[in-house]
């Protein structure tokens, strides 16, 4: 909006500049003046920093946006729990509230129900395949059933056939920056992975760029943004506490996964980093 004002301004600039020369002939137009050009520039150096500020602000909603989202899930799942005594999907009685998207459980894992109809889990408090269950994806299904999240989700794998195939805004919710999602899984206690620090995650929140015919998620934030929430939601730390980078290379100054006391690498801003939120419930 500045942006135009300023062009407005501008115009009227040439406008009364106009009426106050007098009449000229073809053969006497002249071009801009010294004065005139300098504008000229002055307002294009305002429209493009008016550009990048604009692209900053936004990106810094999505990033509070990711914060929020984190927040969001974990009030669901504990009012879930509240209500159902049981984690959401990993229900063994959620059929008795909401149909049976098909009666046979070796069935049931692959089917689409109609309207809220989905599929019990095996009510061991961890997400995982389970048998007649898609638990990573029912989880979704079950905190829209019970109210507890907007919109409906499949409860079941996409459409390439990975078990682990999520879709945004299908089978897991969409996140806040574009082509980003947000998926659960159960990790247990990792020690010695070429990616993940060591230490225990069981059932975590990831958050990334949704890769085709798998769960975990792409990169999607700089190390200053994954830094910046590790701040706001946990101890600031990469390799400790709630919060850590998926993966632990280019993201941090890590180079093996029992370096919990490595810092983020700051100086890279490029996207290398996606979020895990481990022991989320």
């Amino acid at each position: 909006m500045w942006s135009c004002t300023v062009a407005k301004m501008y115009s009227s600039f040439l406008s009364e500049t106009s009426r106050a020369q007098p009449a000229q002939s073809d053969s006497g137009i002249k071009g801009f003046s010294l004065v005139e050009l300098s504008i000229v520039l002055v307002i294009i150096g305002l429209i493009t920093g008016g550009v990048f500020v604009g692209r900053d602000l936004v990106r810094q909603a999505e990033i509070r946006a990711v914060s929020a989202d984190i927040e969001k899930y974990l009030s669901a799942i504990n009012s879930f729990k509240n209500k159902y005594e049981s984690i959401p999907g990993d229900m063994r009685n959620a059929q008795a509230y909401w149909g049976a998207a098909h009666v046979a459980p070796a069935n049931c894992i692959t089917t689409v129900g109609a309207g809220t109809a989905t599929c019990n889990g095996d009510n061991n408090a961890v997400i995982m395949m389970s048998v007649g269950s898609n638990e990573p994806f029912r989880f979704w299904q079950h905190l829209a059933n019970a109210a507890l999240l907007e919109g409906s989700f499949t409860g079941v794998t996409g459409p390439n056939g990975s078990t682990n195939d999520a879709v945004p805004g299908t089978n897991v919710p969409e996140g806040p920056i574009p082509g980003s999602g947000w998926s659960v899984f159960n990790w247990g206690i990792q020690s010695g992975s070429p990616s993940a620090f060591d230490g225990v995650y069981d059932n975590y929140l990831l958050f990334g760029i949704i890769q085709t015919n798998t769960i975990t998620s792409a990169a999607a934030l700089s190390p200053e943004e994954m830094a910046s929430l590790d701040i706001k939601l946990d101890d600031g730390r990469p390799g400790t506490g709630k919060v850590v980078p998926r993966q632990f290379s280019n993201c941090t100054t890590a180079t093996a996964s029992n370096q919990t006391n490595a810092n983020y690498a700051l100086t890279n801003q490029s996207l290398v980093c996606s979020l895990i939120y481990r022991q989320a419930f």
